[in-house]
């Protein structure tokens, strides 16, 4: 009896444990729980649940409190969508979510409590108007993606999360205050449309790509290297403090900032380009050791000074204006004028040559090398003797134009009439005349007797001759 008994009990629980393992495996499907039998059904049966859970809105109203205790993972992702009756999701058990932790329009949910997870694939919160309190004590290790936006958080400074490829904290109009333990972002961080924040990442040390807005202040004392671009722009705070940022390959840009006065990134040392514009108060702009952008650099505003001492090469264009008239473009002057700026250069301030640097004129064509000292005295010897020339050239030709017209008595469309003219001898005779009517005319023998028809030209013979 008793082996027969024994029989039937192992019998049983082989039953039971295939029962359990079935209720907690199922990769492939998500597991949603409308009540709380179901709920309470999968946590006596499960540590591990092998698959997706999905909390639905209960129709007896028995799911507004939703604790997981027992449950230590989930492989699949964490649900909650639509519900409009949860209040409360908790675990005091729960270390890891291999999917997503995602809730989705839950108007009551104001409590979210989860002090021992500590791995999670991607956190997606959206659309949660109630929720003011969150616990996540033991920090996230690692994270794929963490996108919060329209809640109703004051502050995000539990989520303690190490690392992440993807941050997008959006439209959260009570937000103040941001600080999270972050050691990396693989992919993005976007901070944009909350309240004015106060942004912490006190461990920071390598992100990809940063993009901040709305920020009353900034922190990331330990940043050091920006794989991309790092774009700040419509904040109001009063120091941008990232002062161990030492490489930002893309582009450093600082738009539309109110109240900081002056930027200071003392350890920078090269940059993909730089864009600083629009900052109302700005006077200084510093970068001790900046040596080298690749890109572009275009900076304007009302600034007095700016520290580059240490630049020596810039790839692209460079494009500086300032409202104040009594800053000096004599450093980039110089770098233009040996080639260290390589793409087209325009700085509106003082030159030492104003006549090489027109601000209006943003062009290579105002940075061709001066003459020389000899260069531009051959060019004065030239000009003169050329005008010389010309002035020579002109007084000989009115000279010869005025003895032709000496010598002729006017010019005829169809013949030219010659005026006969006696040989003269100045110093012993007058001019002789000759008659207008065809009567014959004498002259002196000495000089010859000329026949001369009125329409015929007169030509000169030897001896006596009459005229007709």
């Amino acid at each position: 009896m008793r082996l027969r008994w024994w029989a039937i009990s192992c019998a049983t629980l082989l039953i039971d444990v295939a029962l359990c393992q079935d209720a907690c495996s199922k990769p492939d499907a998500t597991t949603t729980i409308s009540n709380a039998g179901q709920l309470s059904t999968l946590l006596s049966s499960c540590k591990i649940f092998d698959g997706s859970i999905a909390i639905a809105a209960s129709d007896a109203r028995d799911l507004r409190l939703v604790d997981l205790d027992n449950l230590e993972e989930i492989t699949g992702d964490l649900v909650v969508a639509n519900n409009t009756q949860l209040e409360r999701l908790a675990s005091q058990t729960l270390v890891k979510i291999g999917g997503d932790l995602r809730l989705n329009e839950c108007p009551q949910m104001d409590e979210l409590k989860m002090p021992k997870l500590t791995r999670v694939g991607r956190m997606l919160w959206s659309s949660l108007p109630n929720l003011q309190d969150y616990e996540f004590d033991a920090g996230i290790d690692s994270v794929s993606r963490v996108d919060i936006s329209n809640t109703q958080l004051q502050a995000l400074t539990g989520l303690n999360i190490k690392a992440a490829d993807e941050i997008f904290i959006t439209n959260n109009p009570y937000m103040l205050n941001i600080s999270i333990l972050l050691n990396n972002v693989g992919k993005s961080l976007v901070i944009k449309d909350n309240g004015p924040l106060n942004v912490e990442f006190p461990n920071l040390l390598w992100a990809n790509n940063m993009t901040l807005s709305e920020i009353a202040s900034i922190s990331m004392p330990r940043l050091n290297y920006v794989n991309d671009s790092f774009r700040t722009s419509h904040s109001a705070f009063f120091a941008f403090d990232v002062p161990s940022l030492s490489v930002i390959k893309g582009t450093l840009a600082l738009n539309d900032v109110w109240n900081v006065t002056t930027v200071n990134l003392p350890g920078l040392l090269s940059a993909g380009g730089l864009e600083i514009r629009n900052n109302t108060d700005l006077t200084v702009v510093s970068f001790g050791q900046l040596a080298t952008v690749t890109g572009n650099v275009n900076i304007s505003g009302h600034f007095s000074n700016i520290s580059t001492y240490a630049l020596q090469s810039v790839t692209g264009d460079f494009h500086l204006a300032t409202s104040n008239s009594s800053f000096d473009c004599e450093d980039f002057d110089y770098l233009k004028s040996i080639e260290s700026i390589k793409g087209v250069y325009q700085c509106e301030g003082r030159h030492p040559d104003p006549s090489l640097f027109d601000p209006t004129t943003p062009t290579d064509e105002r940075l061709k090398p001066a003459l020389s000292t000899g260069a531009k005295a051959g060019i004065g010897v030239g000009a003169a003797v050329a005008a010389a020339a010309i002035i020579g050239g002109g007084l000989l030709y009115l000279l010869r134009r005025k003895k032709r017209v000496a010598e002729m008595d006017g010019t005829g469309d169809k013949a030219l009439e010659y005026q006969a003219l006696g040989e003269l001898d100045s110093k012993k005779q007058e001019p002789l005349e000759l008659g207008h009517g065809k009567e014959a005319q004498e002259l002196a023998a000495e000089h010859g007797v000329s026949e001369a028809s009125p329409t015929q030209p007169v030509r000169s013979v030897a001896g006596t001759h009459e005229l007709p």
